[in-house]
Order: structure tokens, then C-alpha cells, then sequence
């Protein structure tokens, strides 16, 4: 019986599309990449001029996916795994060209959003030998992407913010092109860049000095190798790192069509990536650097190695899930001691009533994370505060939520306080299966809510069980829960709805 098992993952890219196949070793809990593919693409050039892929952009890319797919055949692999980055889904013709890919390569594409890309990137960095002791301490993390840049500072082992901004190396390399003649034209750029990356300092930074700066990018990777021996196990200083990526500049010659050579590998991107590593490694003030060689790939091995139980994760992604919702509501003004209470009451009232709701533990981070940011729309406005808090939620990247769990939790937020939860007004949004888990979400959150609706945490000693149709939450109190039984009754019909269990408060003489 083999002791480990093989996975191909296929990743379409704006700029290249990916195969790399896996050997899952269960018993040493390791991922070995046993072998790479890539294949240049043009989507993102189609994409962004023409708004679809070209025809000849699909055929080469059909020409790839069959490559890959005898490739795997060849290895024989347990299973395989086909996604394409979030830009894709920006096509006007996306559709067809994913019927395409199925009807000439048998092969079904799964367009992830741009918080399960980067997430894959990040589970497979949280895997690397010096991770844990890096985001102890303040520390930066930038993925480097073709379309798109995306910031996550950690603090104390969790993340404390990730922002996505919209500069790639495909909008620097067609920068490139248009400023590359000008005199000024590479200082321009790096303006461009440093404003871009200096926004992020100014607003997250103010008070904090990473330590460390963990890189994702391969295109870079690949060079270091070549020209310093690097091994990703290493740390660099940033006086290292400075010196090679000088070293590195001197040896990159460009031409006016925005081709670039670099050693024995022609890669038109490479000078875009580049500029913007080099214009990270400037703007940041960090003690080392650590470029893990990871990418989308390594994240779904792991994700099928997860779910199989082939392997077991080393980090902790749900308490980065609530430690970024937490610093939201900071950011926001919400008032914590409000949200601690709904936080555990909601945990309460979950773990109480697992046999009648039957949701599992990754719908219990939904309905946690929901509770902290149900109230962050306040900061902009106390009258219209569901909508607003439904905006912020959207508009924030939460590494470890899918686009769909952080859409279910802004639409929590949303309806928190309206009477009128009918499906119709929710099918655009949800199947019917995700209904019904957003409305249990919802009743619970909303008796959480009216248990401390004065935001006085009146209610001591909760605890909570049931007893034939009833939700007994057990409580004492040294003040009045007058207010509290008054507004009760209402979000207790919601949930006997939704539930067919009534919650019934009872105060416990002291």
C-alpha cells in the first residue's frame, strides 16, 4: 500500500497557466512538488483591452490544458484539481470559454474569487518551516500577482489586515510600454508604486515596524536562485536583499517592444514583478526577508490533503479569521464589550442547539465573525448602519473567508434588523441550502442581540440548554432586564420559525 498519495493542480493565471503535481506523504505530514509545468497566456492582456479572450489566446490555452492533463495521466494522480484566478470571470465570454475547456479537454474550471486565491497562497506559506516564528513577531506579507498586489500584516501569530490593491505586473509592464521612451519614465512608474504601497503604511503602519517581509512571487524566486544559491529555508537581511535586487537591476536588459532577458530565461513579466518587489523592499523597513516559493498550487494540495485527512494544518486559520474581524470593528469604533457578549452568548446559543439547526463548526466562524462586525456600519452612519455595515464587510478582505462566507456575513449584518427575510429578496445571493443556513445564522444572532440590547451586559452567569421545545437560557442579574424581556419576545418568534424551538429567558434568584 503506498504511503503517499499523488495530486495534480492546474492553475489558470492572467499571465500563465500552471501545473504542478504533488506527492501528499501522510506519514511525515509533507507535500513534495514532484513536478512543474508552465505555459505563458495572454488573458489578461485580452481582459483588460478587449474584455474577453481572444480566440487564439483559447486555442493555445486548450493546447496547455491537454498537455497538462496527459501529464497527469502519466503520473497517474489520485485526484487533480482545475481553477482560474478571479480576473477570468471579468470576460464578457467566460462562459464559453469554459464550455470550451470542457467540451475539447474533459476538464471542469473552477473560477475562484480573489479571497480564495490569495487564501491558497497563504495556507501554503503557513506550511513553510519559518512561519510560525516570523508572524510572531510584526510582519509583512505581499503576494505579487499579475493583476493584483495584496498586503497582510501579522501581529502575535495572527493576521491583523489584508488589503487588495488593484496594481500588478500587468499594469506595470503596459506602464512600461507607454513611459518606457521618456526620460523620466521608470522614475514615474516607481512613483506610481510607492504611492500605491505608501497608502497602506500611512493607514495600517503608523505605529508598527515589520520585522520580517515574506514574498510571494516566483518569477523572483527563480532568479535569487540563480544568482545568490538561494534556499527558501533561508532568511535574507535587507541589505542582502537590496543588493541583489541592484545586482539584479543591472542585469535586466529591456527593449522598447517591453521584452525583457533575464539570464537564460526570456520573460516578458519578469521586469514588471521586478519593480514591484523592488519597490517593496524600499518602501518597507523589515530585519529579513523570506521568499517561501509557495503559489495557489501548493494551496490546493493542501486543501485536498485537509479534507482527506492526509495531513493536518500547522496553523490556526480560524483565529486569523476572527483576529482580522476584530480588527475591523477597532478600525470602525464598535464598542468590544458589546460584541464579546454577542460573540459568546451566539457561541452559546450555537453549541446549545447543534441537534435542531445542524450546521458544523465552519458556519460556526460565519455566525462568530457576523456577531463582531454586525454593528461596524455605526462609524458611518447610525440611521442606515445594517446597509453600511454590509458595505464595510464587502469592501474588506478577510484571509480565510470565501467571497460566499463574507457575503453571508455582510448579509447577516444587512437584515439583522429588518422584518422582511423572504427568499425572493435573497435569491440573487443565495441557493436555496444557503438560505436556510444564513436564516439560522440570522435567528441566532438576533436572540444574542436582544440578550444585550442595552449594551450593558446585564445578564450574568448565562448558560443554556434544552428541554423539550424550549431554548432555556438561564441567567442572573443585579440590574433591571426589563428592556431586555420587552424586546425578547419578537426575535424569539423569529427563531421559533426557523428553529421550531422557543427560547425562553429564565432569571435564577442570587
Amino acid at each position: 500500500m503506498k504511503k503517499f498519495k499523488t495530486f495534480g493542480a492546474i492553475y489558470i493565471g492572467t499571465y500563465e497557466v500552471l501545473l504542478k503535481i504533488f506527492e501528499i506523504r501522510t506519514e511525515s505530514n509533507q507535500l513534495k512538488e514532484i513536478d512543474c509545468l508552465r505555459m505563458r497566456t495572454e488573458l489578461a492582456r485580452d481582459i483588460f483591452y478587449h474584455k474577453k479572450v481572444s480566440f487564439e489566446t483559447l486555442e493555445h490555452l486548450i493546447m496547455a490544458l491537454r498537455d497538462m492533463k496527459n501529464t497527469m495521466k502519466t503520473y497517474g494522480v489520485d485526484a487533480y484539481d482545475v481553477v482560474a484566478g478571479y480576473a477570468l470571470r471579468s470576460a464578457e465570454n467566460v462562459y464559453f470559454v469554459l464550455d470550451q475547456i470542457r467540451l475539447h479537454c474533459d476538464l471542469e474550471v473552477q473560477i475562484i474569487s480573489n479571497s480564495e486565491q490569495r487564501f491558497l497562497s497563504y495556507e501554503s506559506t503557513a506550511q513553510t518551516p519559518l512561519f510560525e516564528q516570523m508572524v510572531s513577531s510584526p510582519t509583512i506579507m505581499a503576494d505579487v500577482g499579475g493583476s493584483s498586489l495584496q498586503i497582510t500584516l501579522f501581529e502575535n501569530g495572527k493576521i491583523v489586515t489584508t488589503q487588495h490593491i488593484m496594481l500588478g505586473a500587468f499594469r506595470v509592464r503596459e506602464n512600461l510600454k507607454r513611459l518606457g521612451q521618456k526620460a523620466d519614465g521608470m522614475e514615474q512608474i516607481y512613483d506610481m508604486i510607492r504611492k500605491e504601497i505608501g497608502a497602506f503604511l500611512n493607514m495600517f503602519l503608523k505605529d508598527t515596524r515589520p520585522k520580517y517581509l515574506i514574498l510571494l512571487n516566483d518569477q523572483l524566486l527563480n532568479v535569487l536562485r540563480q544568482m545568490v544559491s538561494y534556499k527558501e529555508k533561508h532568511l535574507l537581511s535587507r541589505d542582502d536583499f537590496l543588493r541583489s535586487m541592484k545586482k539584479m537591476g543591472k542585469d535586466i536588459s529591456y527593449t522598447v517592444t517591453g521584452q525583457s532577458q533575464m539570464f537564460d530565461d526570456p520573460d516578458e513579466m519578469f521586469l514588471p514583478f521586478y519593480i514591484l518587489c523592488d519597490s517593496l523592499i524600499r518602501e518597507l523597513e523589515f530585519e529579513g526577508a523570506y521568499l517561501p516559493g509557495t503559489s495557489v498550487t501548493e494551496g490546493m494540495a493542501l486543501e485536498y490533503a485537509y479534507a482527506h485527512r492526509y495531513m493536518k494544518t500547522a496553523h490556526d486559520f480560524e483565529q486569523d479569521v476572527l483576529s482580522a474581524a476584530w480588527s475591523i470593528a477597532q478600525r470602525y469604533g464598535s464598542y468590544h464589550p458589546h460584541l464579546k457578549a454577542m460573540d459568546r452568548m451566539s457561541v452559546q446559543i450555537f453549541d446549545a442547539t447543534k441537534k435542531q439547526h445542524g450546521l458544523k463548526k465552519r458556519e460556526r466562524l460565519i455566525l462568530r465573525t457576523a456577531a463582531i462586525l454586525h454593528d461596524c456600519g455605526k462609524y458611518i452612519s447610525l440611521s442606515e448602519s445594517p446597509q453600511c455595515s454590509y458595505t464595510i464587510i464587502m469592501s474588506s478582505e478577510i484571509l480565510g473567508l470565501s467571497h460566499k462566507e463574507r457575503e453571508m456575513v455582510a448579509m447577516i449584518a444587512a437584515f439583522n434588523h429588518k422584518d422582511d427575510v423572504g427568499y425572493e429578496l435573497l435569491s440573487d445571493h443565495f441557493t436555496e441550502a444557503e438560505y436556510l443556513v444564513f436564516l439560522k445564522l440570522l435567528a441566532i444572532l438576533r436572540v444574542a442581540n436582544a440578550l444585550d440590547r442595552s449594551h450593558k451586559q446585564k445578564f450574568k452567569n448565562v448558560t443554556m440548554s434544552v428541554q423539550k421545545q424550549q431554548l432555556i437560557i438561564s441567567i442572573s442579574s443585579e440590574d433591571s432586564i426589563t428592556l431586555e424581556k420587552g424586546l425578547f419576545e419578537e426575535k424569539a418568534d423569529f427563531f421559533q420559525n426557523v428553529m421550531a424551538l422557543r427560547p425562553v429567558i429564565r432569571e435564577c434568584r442570587r
